[in-house]
C-alpha cells in the first residue's frame, strides 16, 4: 500500500439511491464488487481475479461511444470488454439519477414558485379591486367618479381605479407567459436529456466481438435500455399532461376573471350613469328653488308661528294686568283684616278651640282607661289559659311518670339479676330519683320566684290584678301539694325498691342453684334498656317544665312592656296638654307678624316676576324667529334627501351584489389554487415513485449481469 496525502478519490456507496461523494483519504481503500469478498476480492462466485486499471476521476469527459476495432478485439479478452461496459453503465446510471433528482427539484421548485406567484398576483388583484370598490365621494358633495373615456379610434382609456385593475390583469398575463416560457424551457431540457439517453443506448448497443463468451450481456443491456426508455416516456408523458392541464386551467381561470372584470366594468358604468342623472336632477331642483325664492319672496309665509306667538304674548300681558289688579285688591283687603286683628280679643277667638281641645283630652283619657281595662282583661284571660295548660301538662307528665315507674317496677320485680347488677341498679335508681327530685324542686322554686316577681309588678302597675295573683298563688299551692305527693310516691318507690332488692338477693341464691346465666344476662340488658328509657322520659318531662317556664317568662315580659307603654302614653298626653296651652299663647303674635312679612315678600317677588316675563318674552320672540328659519331650512334639506335616499339604496344594493360576486370569484380562485397544489403534490409523488423504482431497476440489472471484480490501480 502506498500512502498519498491530500489526494481526492472517487468513491461509490451502494445505497438505495446512488450518490457521488468526494473524500480526502491518506490511505488507499479497496472495494469489491457485489458477490466478492476477502483479500484482493478472491472469494466470490468466480474464483478468477484480474487486475484492470481504473480510470481516474480527473480525466476529462468520457467518450460515450466506445471505438472498438478488430485489433482491439483481438488484443483484449471478452471479460475486459464486459467489465468496461458494466462500469460505464454504472456511471451512466449514477449520472441519470443525478439528472432525475435535479429535474425533480426543478419541477417542485417551479410548482412552488408558480403557486406562490399565482397566490400573490390574485391577492394583489383582489386587494386593488376591493379598494377601488369604494363610493366616489359623498352624495351631497356632487363629486363625479372616474369613468372610462372612449376615444375616436375605439380604444378605451381607463381612469384611476379601472386602469389600475387592467394593469394588474396585464401583469398577471405577463407572469403567466413567463411561467409558460419556463415550462417550455424545462420541456426542452427534458428532450435534451432524452437525446442523451438515446445516444447512451446506441453506445450501449455498439458492436461487440462475436467470439465473446458473455453474449447474453447484449440481451440484458437491451432489456435495461427498453426499461429506461419506457420509464422515460412515462415520466415525460405524465409531466407533459400535468403541465398542459395546469396551463389550460390557468388560461380558463384568466378568461373567467376577465369576463367578471368586464361585468364589473359594466356595473360601474351603470352606477356612474345613475349618479350623473341624480346629480343633474338635484342641480335642476336647486335652481328651481332659487328661482322661486327670487321671484316670490312673500309667497312662502314663514312668519305664521311668530304671529301666533305674539298673540300668546298679548294674552299673557292681559293675564299679568289682571293678576296685578287682583293683587291690589288683596292688599286692600289685607289692610282691612290687619285693622280688625289689632282690635280683636284673643279669648273670643280661641275660646271655642280650647273647649274643643279639652273635650278631646277627656275623650283620650276615657279611651286610655278603656284600653287599660281591655289589656287587663286580655292579660287575665291569657294568664288563666297558660296556667290551665301548665296544670294539665304537669298532671299528664306526672301521670305518665307514675305509670312508667309502676311498669318498670313490675317488670323489675318479675326478673332476677346478679349481685353487681343489683348494686348498679340501686345506684342508678338513687341517682335518677335524686336528680329528678332536684330538677323538680329547682323548677318549682324558679317558677315561684318568677310568679312572685310578676305579682309584685302587677301590684305596682295595676291594682286590679290582685285577684289573678291570688289565683296564681292558689295554683302554686296546688303544685306544691302535687310535688309533695310526688315525693311521697318516690319514698314509696324506695320502699318498693328495697323489697325488690330482697327479692333480687333471693333470686341470686336461686341462680346459684339453677345456673341460668344466659337468661339472666338477657334480662339484665333489658333492665338497662328500661332504665335508660326511664331516664329519657324524665329528661323529656324536665324539658317540658323548662318550656312552660319559658312561656311564663315571655308572658311576664309582654306584661311589663305593655305596662311601660301605657305609662309612656299617659305621660306624653299630659305633656301635650301643657305644651298646647303655652304654644297657643306664644304663636298667635308670631303668626301675625310672619303673615305680614310673607305678604310683603310675595308682592315684591310678583313685581320682579312681571319684569322678568317682559324681558323673557322679547328673547323668546327672537329665538322663535330663529327656530322658524332653521325649521324651514331643514324642511328643504329633508325634501331633497328624500329623493336621494331611494337612489342611494339602489346603488347600495347594486354594490352589495357586485361585492358578493367578487367574493364568489375569490372563493373559486382559492379552490383552483388548492387543486393546483394537490396536482403539484401528485407530481412530487410520481417523481418519488420514479426515484424509488430506479434502484430496483439497478438491482435487477445487477442480478441479470454477472458481477466482475474491478480492482483499483495503484499510482
Amino acid at each position: 500500500m502506498v500512502n498519498h496525502s491530500n489526494a481526492e478519490r472517487y468513491r461509490t456507496h451502494f445505497r438505495p439511491t446512488y450518490k457521488v461523494a468526494y473524500k480526502v483519504v491518506t490511505q488507499l481503500e479497496w472495494r469489491c464488487c457485489p458477490g466478492f469478498k476477502g483479500e484482493d476480492c478472491k472469494n466470490g462466485r468466480s474464483g478468477q481475479t484480474a487486475n484492470f486499471p481504473m480510470s481516474s476521476p480527473a480525466s476529462g469527459q468520457r467518450n460515450l461511444v466506445p471505438k472498438s476495432t478488430d485489433s482491439q478485439v483481438q488484443k483484449l479478452p471478452s471479460t475486459d470488454v464486459q467489465g468496461q461496459k458494466i462500469q460505464q453503465l454504472e456511471y451512466e446510471v449514477q449520472r441519470l439519477n443525478q439528472v432525475l433528482e435535479k429535474m425533480q427539484a426543478s419541477v417542485t421548485g417551479m410548482g412552488d414558485n408558480l403557486r406562490h406567484s399565482v397566490q400573490e398576483d390574485t391577492s394583489k388583484l383582489f386587494a386593488t379591486l376591493l379598494t377601488n370598490l369604494r363610493l366616489p365621494g359623498s352624495a351631497l358633495g356632487f363629486e363625479t367618479p372616474h369613468v372610462p373615456v372612449i376615444r375616436e379610434n375605439g380604444d378605451i382609456v381607463y381612469q384611476l381605479g379601472m386602469g389600475e385593475m387592467m394593469s394588474e390583469l396585464t401583469e398577471v398575463k405577463d407572469t403567466l407567459k413567463t411561467k409558460s416560457d419556463m415550462l417550455d424551457e424545462l420541456h426542452g431540457m427534458v428532450t435534451g436529456h432524452n437525446g442523451q439517453l438515446k445516444k447512451l443506448m446506441e453506445a450501449a448497443e455498439g458492436p461487440v466481438s462475436t467470439y465473446s463468451p458473455f453474449s447474453d450481456g447484449d440481451v440484458y443491456q437491451s432489456y435495461i435500455d427498453n426499461k429506461f426508455e419506457t420509464l422515460r416516456e412515462e415520466l415525460m408523458f405524465g409531466i407533459d399532461m400535468k403541465f398542459a392541464d395546469l396551463k389550460n386551467s390557468c388560461e380558463y381561470k384568466l378568461m373567467s376573471l376577465k369576463e367578471q372584470c368586464e361585468q364589473n366594468e359594466s356595473h360601474y358604468e351603470h352606477v356612474e350613469e345613475l349618479l350623473h342623472e341624480k346629480e343633474a336632477e338635484l342641480k335642476e331642483e336647486i335652481n328651481d328653488l332659487r328661482n322661486l325664492l327670487q321671484e316670490s319672496p312673500d309667497r312662502f309665509n314663514c312668519c305664521a308661528p311668530i304671529g301666533t306667538l305674539r298673540q300668546q304674548l298679548h294674552n299673557m300681558d292681559r293675564r299679568v294686568y289682571r293678576i296685578a289688579d287682583a293683587n291690589r285688591l288683596l292688599n286692600a283687603r289685607l289692610d282691612n283684616e290687619l285693622k280688625r286683628f289689632t282690635t280683636l280679643n284673643l279669648e273670643d277667638i280661641f275660646s271655642e278651640r280650647l273647649e274643643e281641645i279639652e273635650s278631646r283630652i277627656n275623650v283620650t283619657e276615657e279611651n286610655a282607661e278603656e284600653h287599660c281595662f281591655y289589656i287587663e282583661y286580655s292579660l287575665r284571660g291569657l294568664i288563666e289559659t297558660e296556667v290551665d295548660g301548665v296544670k294539665q301538662l304537669l298532671k299528664r307528665k306526672l301521670q305518665l311518670l307514675e305509670d312508667k315507674h309502676d311498669n318498670d317496677f313490675t317488670q323489675i320485680s318479675n326478673r332476677t339479676s346478679t349481685g353487681a347488677i343489683v348494686s348498679e341498679l340501686e345506684s342508678l335508681q338513687q341517682s335518677d330519683l335524686n336528680s329528678s327530685n332536684d330538677r323538680i324542686h329547682n323548677g318549682m322554686d324558679h317558677f315561684e320566684n318568677r310568679l312572685l316577681k310578676l305579682e309584685n309588678l302587677c301590684l305596682t302597675g295595676c291594682a286590679s290584678g290582685t285577684k289573678e295573683i291570688q289565683h296564681i298563688k292558689m295554683d302554686l299551692e296546688t303544685y306544691k301539694n302535687d310535688n309533695k305527693g310526688l315525693l311521697l310516691k318516690t319514698e314509696q318507690n324506695l320502699v318498693f325498691f328495697n323489697s325488690l332488692n330482697a327479692t333480687v338477693h333471693e333470686g341470686l341464691r336461686k341462680m346459684e342453684e339453677n345456673e341460668d346465666l344466659e337468661m339472666i344476662q338477657g334480662e339484665i340488658i333489658s333492665l338497662k334498656v328500661t332504665m335508660n328509657n326511664i331516664g329519657h322520659s324524665v329528661q323529656a318531662q324536665w324539658e317540658g317544665l323548662r318550656r312552660n317556664i319559658e312561656t311564663l317568662l315571655s308572658v311576664e315580659s309582654a306584661l311589663k312592656m305593655q305596662q311601660l307603654e301605657l305609662l309612656d302614653k299617659i305621660y306624653k298626653l299630659q305633656e301635650a296638654d301643657t305644651n298646647l296651652e303655652s304654644q297657643f299663647q306664644k304663636n298667635n303674635n308670631s303668626q301675625l307678624i310672619e303673615t305680614k312679612e310673607r305678604l310683603e315678600q310675595l308682592a315684591s317677588q310678583f313685581t320682579k316676576d312681571i319684569n322678568k316675563c317682559k324681558h323673557s318674552t322679547q328673547g323668546i320672540q327672537r329665538e322663535v324667529s330663529q327656530v322658524d328659519r332653521r325649521v324651514a331650512h331643514i324642511e328643504n334639506v329633508c325634501s331633497k334627501l328624500d329623493n336621494i335616499s331611494g337612489s342611494l339604496q339602489r346603488i347600495k344594493d347594486g354594490l352589495n351584489k357586485h361585492v358578493s360576486s367578487l367574493w364568489n370569484c375569490v372563493h373559486q380562485i382559492n379552490g383552483t389554487v388548492k387543486s393546483h397544489s394537490k396536482e403539484m403534490v401528485m407530481l412530487r409523488r410520481v417523481g418519488h415513485r420514479c426515484s424509488s423504482q430506479v434502484p430496483k431497476i439497478i438491482s435487477r440489472t445487477e442480478d441479470l449481469v454477472p458481477p466482475q471484480p474491478i480492482p483499483g490501480r495503484i499510482h
